[in-house]
């Protein structure tokens, strides 16, 4: 098979098993020898956060050793899901080892009768293409909640786990409320891991700390991590917060890493990402009340007093109301955008929604319209509102 071929195999499958992620890659693993068994890991779980903490901590870690880096979803290529770590540079897999592998698990499950989907493909290649990497630390971030993740069914228990901000999202899947969705998240602490937790409500924090003491867990708070050395990074401050979960991770090991040094490599596309300076255009990938709240926050601090041109697409299942009352004090605008998924919201009614709120809004049939549409204001342009169009956004600027 070809990448594109196999790439296209792997994306068709199903997003959610017959069985829990956890216990179909339980039985993948099984099969495969564990190769989790060669390498540290350390696994992270949130609502908002997960990403930018898994970066930030293996940018640290590439710093001295050799790291494997596990994330999703992918914004353009399914090769950003698995990335190894070295020197403080990081690169993608191969796509011929994505043939190779994917073709080997493809195999494995058709005889097994395994029926997977596309993140426990996906986090099995991770696996076994770290453990021929050789790689020392692994960091795992969770697919969706915690306790029937797939991430969860790694054999070895993680040296570090955690768990960022949790708020309100998949709410059907999760629970709906705070505590239940921490109960949920809080799955991956395991028996013989440390735990940082990050900065969120008390109803979950609660939940985190009572986990952790039921199995004799120690646990660290990144909120006493110093921010004096990390505001001179210049970060906005929601990563702020994620840097400090990651210098909570890593002051937990037995080793020493450059921290700072490490911290001022790392780079998240797509959020508060500065694609454009003439014309302005920052991306984020704000999709849920949370994020939009600290999207709210770091506008506010590093553009005090300004106000934008927001080009929005959100989920149709999304607490897209609370998303726009959370931004409206800054926009002049918004312009609108149906996201490329059976769950999105029309561009339409979005723009109706706003519009209830008193703010000018209109629709636009793609992206890239919006965006040219956007250019004709003199505000900065912001774009937020699912990663779903990230991708394409970041595409689009990367062909100019």
């Amino acid at each position: 098979m070809t990448y594109e071929e196999i790439v296209k195999k792997i994306e068709s499958m199903r997003r959610f098993g017959k069985k829990t992620g956890f216990e179909i890659y339980e039985e993948l693993l099984s099969y495969l020898g564990n190769p989790e068994e060669a390498f540290e890991i350390i696994h992270i779980a949130g609502t908002n956060g997960k990403g930018s903490t898994a970066m930030n901590t293996a940018s640290v870690l590439a710093g001295q050793k050799k790291v494997g880096l596990f994330t999703s979803p992918h914004l353009i290529s399914f090769r950003e899901r698995i990335r190894i770590g070295k020197e403080g540079t990081f690169s993608r897999i191969p796509r011929e080892d994505v043939v190779r592998i994917g073709e080997r698990l493809l195999l494995l499950c058709k005889e097994k009768n395994v029926e997977p989907t596309m993140f426990d493909i996906a986090l099995c290649m991770a696996l076994l293409y770290y453990k021929e990497q050789e790689c020392d630390y692994v960091v795992l971030e969770t697919g969706l909640g915690g306790t029937y993740d797939s991430t969860r069914a790694v054999s070895k228990v993680p040296i570090v786990s955690v768990i960022t901000n949790i708020g309100f999202d998949h709410e059907a899947v999760l629970g709906n409320s705070l505590a239940e969705i921490a109960k949920n998240k809080a799955g991956i602490i395991r028996e013989g891991t440390q735990t940082v937790i990050g900065d969120m409500d008390v109803e979950a924090r609660d939940v985190i700390i009572q986990t952790c003491e039921e199995k004799n867990v120690p646990y660290f708070f990144a909120e006493e991590v110093s921010t004096e050395e990390l505001r001179l990074l210049r970060f906005p401050p929601y990563q702020i917060e994620n840097a400090k979960n990651a210098v909570a991770a890593i002051r937990l090991l037995e080793e020493e890493f450059d921290i700072i040094s490490g911290l001022k490599k790392a780079r998240w596309p797509g959020r508060m990402d500065v694609i454009s300076k003439n014309p302005f255009i920052l991306l984020d990938g704000a999709h849920n009340p949370q994020g939009v709240y600290a999207l709210k926050k770091s506008l506010d601090t590093l553009y005090p007093d300004e106000k934008f041109t927001f080009i929005f697409g959100v989920l149709a299942d999304k607490d897209y109301a609370s998303m726009i009352q959370t931004i409206l004090p800054f926009a002049t605008r918004f312009l609108t955008v149906t996201v490329d998924s059976e769950r999105a919201l029309n561009a339409e009614e979005l723009a109706k929604t706003i519009e209830s709120y008193g703010v000018e809004a209109c629709e636009y049939d793609k992206i890239s319209e919006a965006i040219s549409g956007a250019k004709k204001f003199p505000e900065k342009i912001v774009i937020f509102g699912s990663l779903y169009f990230i991708g394409e956004v970041l595409e689009l600027f990367r062909e100019k």
